[in-house]
């Protein structure tokens, strides 16, 4: 097989099928901002499954639910319920699989664990006050 149907139906193995990139919050925790991240399913077939969103001092109702094409990348938000504000502005996230509808073999390259890690950042909001005190 050569060619674009080889690519299309070749499997791909040795990288982590999704690409997440989170952003900073844009507004106070105070407004219970949502967290928003970008994701991109870098392997040649349908993702979909469902993850476990965290950060200390934020209650997440639920999972972020993400299903996406091959090579497609979306913005997905997931609110918390009264999210507490760090004083030295710093939510560590990290991201759980919670289940994976399709080749769980891509997101697990190694021996499946419980509820492995599969991202971490820190986040911060970006935003300052000016000398009257109004969000800039």
């Amino acid at each position: 097989m050569t060619g674009r149907k080889a690519v299309e139906t070749g499997v791909i193995e040795g990288i982590m099928p999704l690409a997440i990139a989170a952003h900073d919050f844009l507004e106070p925790v105070e407004n219970n901002p949502p967290a928003r991240l970008a994701i991109q399913n870098a392997s040649n077939e349908e993702w979909g499954g469902n993850f476990d969103l965290c950060i200390p001092g934020f209650d997440f109702q639920g999972f972020l639910e993400v299903s996406l094409k091959p090579d497609e990348t979306r913005e997905f938000e997931h609110r918390a319920l009264a999210p507490e504000v760090s004083k030295n502005n710093r939510y560590p996230l990290t991201i759980s699989p919670a289940s994976v509808t399709t080749r769980e073999r891509f997101l697990y390259p190694g021996p499946i664990k419980t509820s492995p890690v599969y991202f971490a950042e820190d986040l911060h909001v970006n935003i300052q006050k000016n000398t009257r005190g109004i969000f800039i």
